[in-house]
This record gives structure tokens, C-alpha cells and sequence, in this order.
């Protein structure tokens, strides 16, 4: 686990519209283009191996949030089209302070990783008073309209923290709905975020008659 000393003044970045990373969660990356496979060297041989993914505000990268979090790369294969699959592990949040070098082949950022040290320790994890088995249902039946197969026994394995970011992850929310996720000040928030968005596309597909 890093420390506070560890974490890098500055980060190679990985801005791709509807894409985020959250502590402790996992995402599995496909790298083809020549821009990613440089961006995949540079985190390799740094000592940290780490990887800010953060989302543009619009269609370029030239103007990104101002909140991403870091991804270690936990694993990565080179196949033979010269594409990688790369797999990060998140290990914070951090704020953008300003782009760097937004004229290489990727684009670097200066990093501000304060507010959220806690995080490097397990802290944060905030999820409130709140009905979980309601929480677990009304996911599975959001999933089940979106046409996503989930193991119900999984989700109910899940660890408060592990589900909540977990759903942030994998559900079809809009790129803005998934920044608000990413900064939600806590797992309750992020909780609650969900829980609204969840029934609010429940209530259109009922509507629509795609839900019974």
C-alpha cells in the first residue's frame, strides 16, 4: 500500500469521455492507439507505475475535471497486434492543478493528492445508515433494464464500500452523472447519487414500457 510519500508531484493521464476509476476498484483498459501505448511505457517505467485517469469536459482533452484518481497498473499484456490490455487498480483521488505538455503524445498534469490521503488508508469509507437489501434490489432491477448480467450472489458478497463503487463504475450513467460520482465527498453521498439516479431511470424505462 502507498504512502503519502510515494504519490507522484505529477501524473501521465488517461482522459477518456465516461471513463473513471475509484480507490480500491478495477478497470480493465484496451490500449491500441499509438498515444495510449506511449502513455503505457511511461507509467512502466516510472517507480509507481501509476496512471491518473480523469474525464474532459467536452470532446478533446484540452479542458479536463478537475478530480480524477490514480490507477496503479496492476497487470498489462502485450498481444500481438500491438494493442495491450491493461488492468489499473485505483488508489486515489487527486485534483488537477494545471496540464502539462498537452503537445506529447499524452497529456501530464501537475497533482494536488491532500485531501485525499485518507484515502491511502481505507478512510472515507462512509456509506450511512441505509437499507441494503432495498439498495441490492433496486440495483439488480436497474442492471436488469440496462441488459447487464450480474451474479446476485456477488452483489450481495460485496463490502458496503466495494458495491457502491462498483456500480459508479460499470452502470451507463452520462459523463457528468459519472463526474458527480467521482467527487461525492463520501461513500453515503456516492450512495445516495446512486440510488436517485438508479430510480430515476427505472421510473423513464417504466414509461416507456421498458420495464414491467
Amino acid at each position: 500500500m502507498p504512502t503519502a510519500a510515494d504519490l507522484p508531484p505529477t501524473l501521465p493521464l488517461y482522459a477518456l469521455e465516461g471513463v473513471i476509476l475509484l480507490p480500491g476498484t478495477v478497470l480493465p483498459l484496451h490500449f491500441f492507439e499509438e498515444r495510449h501505448m506511449a502513455l503505457l511505457d511511461a507509467a512502466l517505467a516510472s517507480e509507481n507505475r501509476l496512471v491518473g485517469v480523469v474525464q474532459p469536459r467536452d470532446e478533446t482533452t484540452a479542458s479536463l475535471h478537475a478530480i480524477g484518481c490514480a490507477g496503479r497498473i496492476e497487470s498489462f499484456e502485450e498481444r500481438g497486434d500491438g494493442s495491450a490490455h491493461v488492468t489499473l487498480r485505483g488508489v486515489s483521488r487527486f485534483r488537477l492543478l494545471r496540464t502539462l505538455g498537452m503537445d506529447a503524445p499524452f497529456p501530464r498534469a501537475a497533482v494536488d493528492w491532500s485531501d485525499y490521503y485518507y484515502e491511502l488508508v481505507g478512510g472515507g469509507v462512509n456509506a450511512g445508515s441505509y437499507d441494503r437489501v432495498a439498495f441490492e434490489a433496486l440495483a439488480m432491477r436497474y442492471l436488469a433494464l440496462c441488459d447487464m448480467a450480474v451474479d446476485p450472489d456477488e452483489i450481495a458478497r460485496a463490502p458496503d464500500d466495494m458495491l457502491i463503487d462498483s456500480l459508479a463504475l460499470m452502470c451507463p450513467f452520462t459523463p457528468m452523472e459519472k463526474q458527480a460520482l467521482v467527487e461525492a465527498a463520501d461513500h453515503a453521498e456516492r450512495r445516495e447519487m446512486l440510488t436517485t439516479l438508479m430510480r430515476f431511470a427505472i421510473t423513464e424505462g417504466e414509461m416507456e414500457g421498458r420495464v414491467q
